[in-house]
């Protein structure tokens, strides 16, 4: 069974992709993928960030 965590990791993962693949599309240039790269890596340690902080904070909440 998929957590919570992990479903919404999932459809955020599939929202930027339909996003790529759309402005793929319509904007084919380097210019687009360079900035869709840099988007992406800011974006991964982004949520990575955020888990972690979400973690901790659940792990902090449980050993009261």
């Amino acid at each position: 069974m998929i957590s919570r965590e992990n479903s919404d990791a999932l459809c955020g993962f599939l929202f930027l992709v339909l996003i790529f693949l759309l402005c793929l599309i319509v904007l084919p240039t380097r210019e687009f993928l360079i900035f869709f790269s840099v988007l992406a890596v800011v974006g991964t340690i982004a949520s990575m960030l955020v888990l972690k902080y979400a973690w901790r904070l659940r792990k902090w909440d449980n050993d009261d």
